[in-house]
């Protein structure tokens, strides 16, 4: 496995997953913003303001549609970037379109959009909000100078009220700017030191599960680097899968390097297992056989009893899988529960062929190592038996990758 890819999926899907949270947070403010155009009709009602009706109505039939489209944009959309400056956008927008109203003072709340955007963890995110914040408060400015002077002698408003006023902002803004920018500087270096040390606690959580894998088939002489290889196997049959338009809706990146990560662990069960029994040359008796059937659930419970709480949930959730079922067959003949069909988790079907294919181009105490060849049609007769057809179908057009991984371990 790539460690650098692994950790940069990490943290993008993080910066995702942070992005969509920030997004309804934006939403969030945009639908109590709805209390906006209410509070100013009530107001002016009454005397408080001297805003028309038609003002506020203008104002809440944007508000509302400003809310209702990021409110859907952020459920709907799949490209939480889009939806991330469309928020910005819209908010500052809603604030310059309601200060447009000399009556109405929204000084401060030209600031809280360029604030939230340092949530966002990005800093160029933070400079284009604080940059269209002040885009959004120079232009109802004008409006605000033009319906002060009436609409006459648009020269003295410009050199008496607009550019002397809009200095004024521009300093203000410049103090957010640095502000919002240093806010937005520190989380980044904040998340890089978190990244830093969270892919060093990976590094050694995935040299200790090896590790322990590794000890467990040591007492197999005949093993070697079998929990390797199958980790490469489980990897590539996965993505072939893909390539061939198979559980493509399941198998992301994502999925297959946790599928990958996880199958060093599927005979963790051995550990359980008498020596005697794992180092035994030739067949099992059938009460030998039963004794080595109990490394499948005895992987499973050692999994979600040692691994809980170290790793991810889906972590444990797929290596607890892959131990208990590595040994069902899609027929529904295999062990230890004699599941059948898509009874059989998709990780441990991928694993069983991973397993199998390393076991039958490897020398075993009990058997010579079979060559390719032997061993894709050995495949082929299993097809909808031991196999799912198009999990054959991924091992058969691998040979080529297979053959690699071959050269390289010899």
């Amino acid at each position: 496995m790539n460690r650098h890819n692994y950790e940069s999926t990490s943290l993008v899907k993080f910066r995702k997953e942070n992005t969509r949270k920030i997004n309804k947070l934006f939403s969030k403010i945009l639908w109590f913003s709805n209390i906006i155009g209410i509070f100013l009709l009530v107001f002016s009602l009454i005397g408080f303001f001297d805003t028309s009706i038609k003002y506020c109505v203008c104002v809440e039939v944007v508000t509302l549609l400003f809310s209702i489209l990021q409110a859907l944009s952020t459920k709907y959309f799949t490209n939480q970037r889009y939806v991330m400056f469309q928020g910005i956008i819209l908010l500052s927008t809603l604030i310059g379109f309601i200060s447009i109203n000399q009556t109405v003072g929204v000084y401060i709340s030209y600031a809280l959009v360029s604030f939230i955007s340092c949530m966002y963890l990005e800093q160029k995110v933070t400079l284009f909000a604080v940059f269209y914040s002040y885009f959004c408060m120079s232009i109802p400015l004008f409006f605000r100078g033009m319906n002060l002077y009436q609409g006459k002698d648009i020269y003295n408003m410009v050199f008496t009220y607009y550019i002397p006023t809009l200095l004024g902002y521009t300093l203000e803004f410049s103090f957010v700017f640095l502000f919002a920018k240093a806010i937005s500087k520190q989380f980044s270096i904040t998340i890089g030191q978190i990244r830093e040390k969270t892919d060093k606690i990976s590094k050694i959580q995935d040299k200790l599960i090896t590790a322990f894998a590794d000890t467990a088939e040591m007492n197999d002489p005949t093993t070697g680097t079998h929990v390797k290889r199958t980790s490469e196997y489980v990897k590539l049959i996965s993505n072939q899968l893909v390539k061939n338009n198979c559980y493509k809706e399941i198998l992301d990146k994502d999925t297959i390097r946790l599928y990958s990560k996880a199958a060093p662990l599927h005979d963790i069960g051995k550990f359980c297992i008498p020596n005697n029994l794992l180092t035994k040359p030739g067949k099992y008796t059938k009460e030998e056989f039963e004794e080595m059937k109990k490394h499948a659930k005895g992987g499973y419970e050692l999994i979600v009893k040692e691994f809980f709480g170290l790793e991810e949930e889906k972590f444990v959730s797929v290596a607890s899988k892959m131990a208990y079922s590595h040994h069902e067959r899609w027929d529904g003949t295999g062990y230890p529960r004699g599941l059948a069909g898509q009874e059989i988790p998709l990780c441990a079907r991928i694993m069983a062929a991973a397993d199998v294919l390393d076991a039958l181009l490897s020398e075993r105490q009990y058997k010579p190592a079979f060559t390719l060849e032997e061993t894709l049609q050995i495949f082929e007769d299993s097809r909808n038996k031991h196999f799912e057809s198009c999990i054959v179908d991924a091992v058969l057009d691998s040979k080529s990758e297979i053959e690699k991984i071959i050269a390289i371990s010899k």
